[in-house]
């Protein structure tokens, strides 16, 4: 039997495709060095916004095929595993509504309704899946679930909130069909495609890659903000801005923040 991609031609087992004119983005290779960029990106800029960008869902037919991941990084035999993902960036939200509120319909829940779950349910999940992340209390956190079709081949991943005052997880039922059908909706939608052009330049160039959070701590800080001013601008923990400028810090070969500002100006960051 043929095995088939999200947009019904015949795909061979451990290809990656290009998808034509379809309307869906291209396959995403599984070059290491890529690999490690963007599993890096992801992970430290967990803003609505870029979420939106690497939700990039495309099948994976491999010897062994394992559970779905958000970015969904495929290539030969390869797909990498990242089960769930808090949203940590207050600013990253509107009036803080929900990330579902945001991007394109990818599936209609009907009359099932969202839930959200503690921040401590959250870490537990995000520290199990090897993420290192800092939910804080105002988080609405998601959970990126597999959804698996063909003989059990992931086809992607569905974004599902959490209660905190539910105890127990909310399981919605999503066929492949209606999978496929959002996912070329979001494929086609204005935001993924004008953000995959400007991601896919900040992945590959050779200015240092600084995730959303840390180049809005550097554009702060040279603005004269102090690290507890920044803190309380982006609703964040001290130590926290402590923190992303250390990594600003690194990337740009600086130790101090003054250095760290002239330099992300001369190299155009700023």
């Amino acid at each position: 039997m043929v095995k088939k991609s999200v947009s019904g031609e015949p795909a061979e087992a451990g290809s990656a495709q290009t998808v034509g004119q379809s309307g869906l983005a291209p396959y995403i290779s599984s070059d290491p060095e890529r690999l490690s960029k963007m599993l890096e990106f992801l992970t430290e800029t967990p803003s609505p916004k870029e979420l939106l960008r690497y939700l990039v869902h495309v099948p994976v037919f491999s010897p062994g095929p394992k559970a779905g991941a958000l970015g969904m990084i495929s290539g030969e035999a390869e797909l990498v595993e990242l089960a769930s993902y808090g949203l940590t960036k207050k600013h990253g939200f509107v009036e803080r509504r929900s990330v579902w509120q945001q991007i394109p319909p990818f599936v209609d829940f009907h009359d099932v309704l969202p839930v959200r779950r503690s921040v401590e349910t959250m870490r537990e999940a995000v520290t199990k899946a090897g993420i290192h992340l800092e939910p804080e209390e105002w988080v609405q956190s998601v959970l990126i679930q597999p959804v698996h079709g063909y003989r059990g081949a992931p086809i992607g991943a569905v974004v599902q909130l959490f209660d905190i005052e539910a105890t127990e997880p909310l399981h919605p039922v999503i066929t492949p069909k209606d999978f496929h059908s959002a996912l070329v909706l979001a494929f086609k939608s204005e935001p993924f495609i004008s953000g995959l052009a400007d991601a896919d330049k900040r992945l590959n160039s050779d200015l240092p890659l600084l995730t959303d959070r840390e180049l809005t701590c550097l554009r702060l800080a040279a603005r004269g903000y102090s690290n507890k001013e920044i803190a309380g601008q982006l609703r964040l923990s001290a130590s926290t801005v402590k923190t992303s400028l250390s990594k600003v810090f690194d990337k740009l070969g600086t130790s101090k923040r003054t250095a760290a500002v002239e330099k992300a100006r001369t190299l155009g960051i700023l």
